[in-house]
């Protein structure tokens, strides 16, 4: 874990992020401060890099993550929905 993190600051692909969720009552809350893989610069990664992190494992966790990312949306959309039952 340690290797993977420090490989992912190392080549610059975290980024910050803060998100706004509305909750369906109005209320709002903010998720602060967290980090994310920025989509273009991975895509950019050299190849001798995209090959080694693949041999490494860390391809897979970083398309998982990527997935993760594109069904925030719908986990608070559903975490909201169980708020108000």
């Amino acid at each position: 874990t340690q290797a993977f993190s420090k490989a992912l600051v190392d080549n610059g692909l975290l980024v910050e992020r803060n998100a706004t969720v509305r909750l369906p009552d109005g209320r709002e809350f903010n998720l602060n401060g967290f980090f994310v893989v920025d989509v273009e610069k991975f895509i950019a990664l050299p190849d001798a890099t995209v090959i080694e992190w693949h041999r490494n494992g860390w391809l897979a966790l970083i398309h998982q993550h990527l997935i993760s990312l594109g069904r925030f949306n719908d986990l608070t959309r559903r975490q909201a929905g169980r708020n108000a039952a």
